[in-house]
């Protein structure tokens, strides 16, 4: 009862501490929701049609799954001229909800309370993570969403209940029918894993994942049937390898390929302005009119270009084509921009779209900036120093890399024993519940790091966000490990001591 009550009392301590950051960042430094990208961003429906055609334009919706849409249509529609407002109270929830589920994912774990505390509160209080929590799009949202997942799936290891198999499967659903990069593979190497490692529930895991599983497959159902493809997201990722190969491609070898006619003129392109140059429209077949606004208007009402449309789609698939063939006749390119895409993966997640963006004349974002810049100094090991040594953040070079390590070997060491017990034992299910917890943060951290270096051309650190709880979870496992190591020693030098000081005694007499 002690325990329960000392550990009520973090938790207590973590929801002051995060209101009172909140009020801090609100009032003193002017950090409000971001709620701009509503009408600019590729990844959004048109406001306008998610005001008046919701459930028609997401269920047309190909080149991104319905989730956040219909999330952003739903909250246009329920609270109109107050929308930003709901955007900010709805997004605070996400937040105090991911200092919730970290913490009690900390506990589970073993991690003494004040650690968990201090790793929890870091990780929340975090100017970034204060950013990404004003900002309206999917990131912030998903990576509360893989925190949970992690909880239930941890707490169903534990308690084997039905229900908390549920909440894991349905939770990692409702994120692949919100971002493109995760799909159903995605989803289904989990329920593979379960059904191995654990004969004794295999009917229970099945069952508590098939309805989750059957939503996915029926958005790939969809696809397949209105248009012709499966995954959502093909678009971006087209155009994502397209500027990944010709951005390592120099000039006079693109004007050879064009002239040879083994490329089109899209290869000197911006995909980002397809649309605003004519002679590009030459090079597409006829584009197919749907009768569907979503995917017939090539430009919103915002007036920025509807990336859901069929002609971006029609773009994206012949800049594809010339990328295939620009890499067989430049094998190289491809994989230097696989190289520098490494690099961008360490950066502060805040040197992104939109923060480094922030107006430097405005003195509220200056004063974020300056905290933000002492943070890499501190956190992140990046000095204010001149050429590679200021460039590079050393400190995240070596946490990423050591605490993936550390839970490589924690999964080795769980793996190599958790057969030589019986499943029925408590203390058995909680070591399981372990190894299977962090075998799932680090499939999560090398799944998300591989699709976004080899397939993304920008932006690696801002996907690296979704994962940066794990990366918690790992350095604070390993700063135990380290205390326990160090106690360990210590109280073996006393023993030690000890027993030297007793057959000098025992000479003596």
């Amino acid at each position: 009862m002690k325990v329960r009550n000392s550990r009520r009392r973090y938790f207590v301590a973590l929801i002051i501490c995060w209101v009172l950051s909140r009020c801090f960042y609100f009032f003193y430094l002017g950090v409000r929701l971001d709620a701009g990208s509503l009408g600019s961003y590729l990844q959004y429906i048109d406001p306008v049609l998610l005001k008046t055609a919701l459930w028609q334009s997401t269920f047309y919706l190909n080149n991104q799954p319905p989730g956040f849409n219909l999330f952003l249509g739903v909250m246009l529609q329920a609270f109109g001229s107050h929308a930003g407002w709901a955007f900010q109270v709805a997004y605070f929830g996400f937040g105090l909800g991911l200092a919730i589920a970290l913490l009690a994912l900390l506990l589970r774990l073993g991690i003494f309370p004040a650690l968990a505390f201090l790793t929890t509160a870091w990780f929340c209080l975090s100017p970034i993570t204060v950013l990404y929590e004003n900002w309206l799009f999917y990131t912030y949202p998903l990576t509360f969403l893989l925190v949970l997942s992690a909880l239930f799936l941890h707490r169903y290891i534990v308690g084997q209940r039905t229900a908390d198999a549920v909440l894991f499967f349905s939770t990692m659903a409702v994120i692949v029918l919100t971002r493109g990069i995760f799909h159903l593979a995605w989803l289904v190497l989990p329920v593979l894993a379960l059904w191995l490692i654990r004969p004794r529930f295999r009917r229970q895991v099945v069952l508590a994942s098939a309805l989750p599983c059957l939503f996915v497959v029926a958005l790939y159902l969809k696809n397949y049937l209105v248009f012709g493809t499966v995954v959502s997201g093909r678009v971006y990722q087209n155009a994502n390898i397209g500027m990944m190969v010709f951005s390592k491609v120099t000039e006079p070898a693109k004007e050879d390929l064009i002239a040879a006619g083994k490329v089109t003129a899209l290869a000197k392109s911006n995909p980002y302005h397809w649309l605003e140059v004519e002679e590009y429209r030459n090079l597409l077949p006829p584009i197919k009119r749907w009768g569907i606004p979503v995917l017939d208007q090539e430009v919103k009402s915002t007036g920025v270009p509807n990336w859901q449309s069929q002609v971006i789609a029609e773009f994206a698939q012949l800049y594809y084509r010339d990328a295939i063939v620009a890499v067989r006749q430049y094998p190289m390119a491809y994989l230097q921009a696989v190289i520098d895409n490494l690099g961008q993966y360490l950066i502060p997640a805040d040197e992104t779209l939109p923060f480094y963006d922030t107006p430097s004349s405005d003195a509220q974002p200056m004063r974020m900036r300056r905290l933000l810049s002492a943070w890499h100094v501190l956190f992140a090991g990046r000095p204010p120093l001149p050429g590679f040594a200021g460039k590079v953040p050393w400190l995240n070079l070596i946490a990423f890399a050591s605490c993936f390590l550390f839970g490589c070997d924690y999964v080795r060491r769980w793996w190599s024993s958790c057969k030589r017990v019986s499943e029925s034992c408590e203390n058995a299910r909680w070591k399981n519940a372990n190894g299977a917890l962090i075998l799932f943060m680090l499939y999560n951290i090398a799944y998300l790091a591989a699709v976004t270096m080899l397939f993304s051309v920008a932006d690696h650190s801002l996907y690296r966000i979704k994962v940066s709880p794990f990366y918690a979870v790992l350095f604070s496992l390993l700063v135990a490990f380290g205390v326990r190591l160090v106690a360990q020693w210590r109280s073996g030098n006393r023993r030690e001591s000890s027993g030297r000081a007793n057959k000098e005694l025992q000479l003596l007499r």
